[in-house]
Formats: structure tokens, C-alpha cells, sequence
């Protein structure tokens, strides 16, 4: 069971750090990766831990808090139809968004400058995708989990 868990965050450090990479190197101007003091491979990587290690510890706060199951009955109350999977998709993107904001606004130390905030939205909803693909590889899917 450990040996599972930790392959899953390696999967989503890998995926986080090799969206920022190619995302810095398709739109060079609005995401890059360095400075200074900070290599592009050593921003990544920084990068992609503290992407990977507070989005663990919000998503064991939110599985305890019972805040996906509590919105998908407000949903399901208000004659919406919405599964859960959907809405650990909008979490995920809303603390990714939330991350990708704080880090950047930390760049000259992390590294990561981040243009504006039409680029933190992109960042964050391919992080978010990126994370999804790594949930479905690794198994850490949320559909199902309780």
C-alpha cells in the first residue's frame, strides 16, 4: 500500500513538473521557469513539489471534511445533477488556481513568473488536467472513493 501511494505522488510531482516545462516552453513569454538564482529544471521541480505536497494535504482536508459529498446533496437538492468526479475537478482547479497565484507571487525566490492572470488560469486548468491523468494512471481516481 505505501509502495502505491508513493508512486502516485511521484506521478503527480512528475505531471506537475513536466506541465510547467512545457507549458514555459510553449508560451515563453507569460510562464517562465528561472531566474537568477534558480534553474529552469530546479524551478520545476520546487515548483511541482509544492504543487504535489499541498494539493495531498488539501485533498485529505477536503475527504475529511466532507465537503464534495455535502455539495453533490446541495446539487442533487436543487434539482441539479452533478457527480462527485465533477466536482473534485472544480476543487482541483480552484486550489490549483489558488497555488499557481501564491507561487507566483513568490518568484523571485521559487523562480516561476507567471505574466498575468489570464496565464494563471491556463496554468492551472492544465496542471488540473495534467493531475487528472495521473489520478487515472496511478489509480488515485476520486470516482468511486469514499
Amino acid at each position: 500500500m505505501k509502495q502505491n501511494k508513493l508512486a502516485q505522488f511521484l506521478a503527480f510531482w512528475v505531471a506537475n513538473s513536466l506541465s510547467l516545462i512545457v507549458l514555459s516552453m510553449i508560451v515563453k513569454n507569460s510562464v517562465v521557469l528561472g531566474n537568477s538564482k534558480v534553474s529552469m529544471l530546479e524551478v520545476a521541480i520546487l515548483s511541482g513539489l509544492i504543487l504535489t505536497v499541498v494539493g495531498g494535504v488539501v485533498d485529505q482536508f477536503v475527504r475529511k471534511s466532507g465537503m464534495v459529498e455535502s455539495l453533490v446533496t446541495t446539487f442533487k437538492s436543487a434539482g441539479m445533477k452533478m457527480k462527485a468526479e465533477s466536482i473534485w475537478g472544480m476543487v482541483y482547479l480552484v486550489v490549483n488556481i489558488i497555488l499557481v497565484w501564491v507561487i507566483k507571487k513568490f518568484a523571485l525566490i521559487v523562480g516561476l513568473g507567471v505574466s498575468d492572470i489570464l496565464f494563471t488560469l491556463i496554468v492551472a486548468v492544465v496542471l488540473t488536467g495534467a493531475q487528472w491523468a495521473a489520478a487515472i494512471a496511478t489509480g488515485a481516481s476520486n470516482s468511486g472513493k469514499k
